[in-house]
């Protein structure tokens, strides 16, 4: 999930859609393009 989460060209305004149910370690990675890219 890393590899295609950092391998999409995101731009400020993007937006993806994730649940509460996601695997924990999933999880992190959109939270993390969530605070570079807002």
């Amino acid at each position: 999930m890393n590899l295609v989460a950092n391998g999409i060209a995101w731009r400020k305004g993007d937006r993806f859609l994730t649940t509460l149910l996601e695997h924990h370690p999933n999880f992190i990675v959109w939270l993390r393009l969530k605070g570079r890219f807002g």
